[in-house]
């Protein structure tokens, strides 16, 4: 169960259609050991056309083409792939246009 900070425990779902615009980034050089093979890579901070603004790897663009306020759309894609072939997928997001 979940409750929020509120106190509220009754939540009705809310669906993101994943378009936004890219507010920050950064490139990171150093990651984390679970993320060592995939060394370099970006992050951004992207905010929602719905308003909310999340962070996530940037893909299929490079560090040198982004831009603050470069339209993104979210896709769903391989994020980490552990020693025993565990596969993890989750969002990115990819410019719109470039």
């Amino acid at each position: 169960m979940f409750v929020c900070s509120c106190g509220e425990r009754h939540f009705e779902p809310f669906f993101l259609h994943g378009d936004g615009v890219l507010i920050s980034f950064t490139k990171i050089v150093n990651p984390p050991y679970a993320f060592k093979k995939m060394a370099s890579y970006c992050l951004g901070l992207v905010r929602l056309d719905e308003g909310p603004t999340i962070i996530a790897q940037l893909a299929d663009v490079a560090f040198e083409k982004l831009y603050i306020g470069m339209k993104m759309s979210k896709v769903f894609r391989r994020c980490l792939a552990r020693e025993h072939g565990v596969i993890h997928y989750g969002i990115k997001f990819i410019p719109k246009e470039l």
